[in-house]
């Protein structure tokens, strides 16, 4: 799997939606210290994490939830506003990265390479957070 597109917006210092296109097989992330280079790997890191933790379009979640996941619910929001936080991403994924117990003929639609569009936007909800995917 690549991934080959991804942004983020309202996650920590992400006030305006932080965007990273053109990915290849290899990717550097530089810059000066404190620009967010640590929140960007974090909020992909979140992006899986929420990817393999709801097993449903849409999931309340608990802080201890987030906190199982990693994840200290305040310190990922914003703190200029109560916006959601929104993450992105265009994976592709090539038959090859299927597991070996898969039978590829089982997705018919996956050929040697599907390119998946993955939009997550994870709300604070009273006491809850709702995560949509």
């Amino acid at each position: 799997m690549q991934v080959k597109r991804f942004s983020v917006k309202g996650y920590k210092n992400f006030g305006s939606e932080i965007v990273l296109e053109d990915m290849g097989a290899i990717c550097v992330i530089h810059g000066e210290n404190n620009i967010g280079k640590s929140n960007l790997l974090e909020a992909m890191q979140l992006f899986f994490q929420l990817l393999c933790f709801n097993h449903s379009w849409f999931a309340k979640l608990s802080s201890e939830d987030l906190a199982q996941l990693g994840f200290k619910a305040s310190e990922i929001f914003s703190l200029e506003s109560e916006s959601p936080i929104t993450i992105t991403a265009v994976l592709k994924i090539e038959t090859s990265d299927l597991p070996r117990s898969q039978n590829p003929s089982e997705f018919p639609r996956l050929l040697k390479s599907s390119e998946i569009h993955i939009n997550i936007e994870l709300q604070k909800a009273h006491n809850e957070f709702e995560c949509q995917i």
